[in-house]
Parts: C-alpha cells; structure tokens; sequence
C-alpha cells in the first residue's frame, strides 16, 4: 500500500492507517472516527467507484440535510479462472431499497422486510452519521460473537434508524465476486433456532431499542416490542433463506450441463458470453448492452471503468495482493 501512495507523488491526499488485528466492524468505526471532511465512502478491498458517483452523491446530501446516505446502482462483477487467468464471467445488478419514511420505525420495519440490505453499508455517509452508528458498539465487544453484530447488522440497522437513504439513478460501484476456496462459517443468528436467548443478540437488541426511543420519542416497552416485531421474523425469514441457498447451490454443482461447461472450453466461452449478453434466467443479470450500449445512460460511467474491470491478469500475479487487507 505504503508503494501505491508514493507513485501518487503527491496528486491525492492519503492518509494510511493500520487496522490489522481489526475485525471490519471495527475497522469502519476507527476509521470514521479518523475522517474530518463531511462526507465519508466505505467500500471494500476489491471495489471500484464509479467516476463522477461520489461527487453527485456528495451535491444530494448538500441539498437535503434529513438524508444520512446516499448511493447509486451497484453491480457484482463476477470472476473465475479460466485458462490461469481471471475473467469476466457474468454481470449482476445488486438490489437497493429507498428508505425515505418519516419515521425511524417506517424505515427500519422497511429496510428489514427487503431482500437486499448488505450494500447500503457501501454507500456515501455523512461522517457524523456514520461516527452515530457505531458509538454504542463498545457494549458488544463484551461478547466472544458480538463482532457478528457490528461488522453487519449493526451498521445496517442504526444507519436506518438515524436517517433517510437516498438511491440515485447511476452507477455507483463496482463489485468483484471470485470464487471462494472455503464456505464461510454463518453467524450465530443462521445457526440458532431461539436468538433471543442469545445474549449477544440481547445485547444489539437493547441497543436498537435505545436508538428507536431517541428517534421516534416513545418510551422503552413500545420500542422495544416495534423492534421485536420488526426483527425477529427477519432472523428466521433469513436462515430459511440460507438454507434453501446452499441447497440450490449443491444441485448446481452436481449438474450435469454446468459438469459439461466446465470441462469443455469453447462451450464455457459460449456460456459466459450468454450470460454478458444477458441471455439467461439468472435473476438481476444485468448485459453489457444494458450497461455500455449506444442507448445506455450509463454507458460513459460504465465504460470509464470497464478497462480497469476487464483486464484479464494471471491468476498468480493477482494472489500477492489479494486479502482482506483493512487499511
């Protein structure tokens, strides 16, 4: 990283910071805590802005101080190795939700009903909002699994309580997805069939129920059965979820249509580019007509960093720099 920065020669201004022995949670809350302009983004090691998405960002917040976030279309750039080197291999648009209700509960009830809540934690914040998300945090590093709660859930959840989310019609970032090794273990709330007699969980419960009472003015019982209400049936709708997708994901691979694609070469070039030119079922595919065709009104956005997205290096050559590096 510290290599990256000087061939920069003095054109950014970057400022490196050390998170190694922090996990994510941990990390954004450190970080957030280091910013001192307005505004802060929060992406992944292995993500990409879109050039100009900051910027309109940044000009709807200045108009509309009720905001929190904002963010635009964010896409999955899905990667495999073919040949002994990474390539594009499918495009896929993640889902986004407005939250734009009055009210904190309107918004949280909302925000845990959709079936996309992970990628408005990689949106543009306002650096006060995103310091107000974490500074209950402290409680739960008390729990051996309270990391669990604050790399997701917590962030997710206090970011709609503490203000509206606006989705703006552009491309926003870019998403590489390669093929994991090993299946991550689920957290404790995919693994537990009573989650309320998690004390973790307790722990975040409470936490919510104290953030509702400040937004919405209404005393502890109320708050704290809206919250129930709200997020229990999420825990379960989600672990069934789970459930049915590793399912899924196990016919999928014992196939014999995808055993054929994978071994044969010409046939899995065929295949891809069916799936780029969004010939497929697949849902949320997005083409590359869709995103850089003449007709496209993200055709300057998309091409601008499509360069960047497609250079099809050596699998070896990119192992050396990839990991969770959170700096």
């Amino acid at each position: 990283m510290s290599k990256i920065i000087e061939e920069f020669g003095g054109r950014l201004n970057i400022t490196q910071f050390e998170c190694a022995d922090m996990h994510s949670g941990a990390c954004v809350r450190y970080l957030g805590e280091q910013v001192k302009t307005p505004y802060c983004a929060v992406s992944g090691d292995d993500d990409y802005f879109f050039p100009g998405s900051i910027e309109l960002c940044a000009g709807f917040l200045d108009k509309y101080p009720e905001y929190a976030i904002a963010y635009g279309k964010t896409i999955y750039v899905y990667q495999e190795e073919i040949g002994g080197r990474q390539k594009i291999v499918r495009i896929a648009q993640r889902p986004h939700v407005a939250i734009e209700a009055q009210t904190a509960v309107e918004r949280f009830s909302k925000f845990m009903s959709s079936k996309e809540r992970q990628g408005i934690l990689f949106s543009l914040y306002r650096a006060s909002a995103l310091r107000a998300v974490y500074s209950g945090s402290a409680e739960l590093r008390n729990f051996a699994d309270g990391s669990i709660f604050e790399n997701e859930l917590l962030p997710l959840c206090f970011t709609t309580l503490i203000g509206k989310a606006k989705s703006l019609d552009c491309l926003y970032m870019a998403c590489t997805i390669r093929k994991q090794g090993e299946e991550r273990t689920p957290p404790v709330y995919h693994r537990v069939d009573n989650i309320e007699q998690v004390p973790s969980y307790q722990c975040f419960s409470k936490l919510l129920t104290k953030e509702l009472m400040l937004c919405d003015s209404i005393d502890e019982e109320k708050a704290g059965s809206l919250i129930r209400e709200t997020i229990l049936p999420f825990f379960k709708r989600t672990k069934a979820m789970v459930f049915k997708s590793r399912q899924d994901a196990a016919k999928s691979r014992g196939s014999v249509l995808r055993k054929v694609v994978r071994k044969f070469r010409p046939i899995r070039s065929v295949w891809t580019w069916l799936r780029l030119l969004g010939i497929s079922r697949e849902p949320n595919l997005v083409s590359l007509v869709q995103l850089a065709g003449p007709f496209s009104p993200y055709r300057r956005q998309f091409l601008a960093l499509y360069g960047l997205l497609a250079n099809e290096f050596p699998v070896a050559e990119r192992s050396g720099a990839s990991g969770n590096s959170n700096k």
